[in-house]
Order: structure tokens, then C-alpha cells, then sequence
């Protein structure tokens, strides 16, 4: 997973920052955090079923993360 030798640290991140920033789910965290980026015009998906590309309209239905947000991920 991601190449790092123990996943579990930043797996609990993306779980706690799931719930700071108010997501559904680390794959919505992670769409609406590069949906949020300023210099972003698009985002391209990929899914393999009905279910994964209904999930991932769902997130275009959310709010973008604020800057605040932004700033304090990036931290």
C-alpha cells in the first residue's frame, strides 16, 4: 500500500480527518479535497460498476472543502 513499510499510521489520518472534515468516507475525502484545489478545472474518475460511478457522483453533490479545510490537511 502507497510503498511505506506501516500503512496504519496514515490510514488513521485519512479515517480521523473523514470525520473532521465531514465525509462520507476516505474516497469522498479524497474527491472533494482535489475538487477544492483552486487551480483544479476537472477531476477524472474511473469505476468499474454502477455502484462505484453512483458513489462518485455523490461526491460532486457534497460541498467543496473550504480553504481552512485545505490549509489544515495540508498541514
Amino acid at each position: 500500500m502507497a510503498h511505506v513499510d506501516n500503512p496504519n499510521p496514515i490510514l488513521q489520518w485519512l479515517a480521523t480527518s473523514v470525520k473532521e472534515f465531514k465525509q462520507c468516507d476516505i474516497f469522498s475525502l479524497c474527491i472533494n479535497w482535489a475538487r477544492s484545489l483552486p487551480w483544479v478545472d476537472g477531476v477524472v474518475i474511473g469505476c468499474d460498476s454502477i455502484d462505484q460511478l453512483t458513489s462518485a457522483l455523490a461526491c460532486f453533490d457534497q460541498d467543496a472543502l473550504s480553504e481552512a479545510d485545505i490549509l489544515a490537511i495540508r498541514e
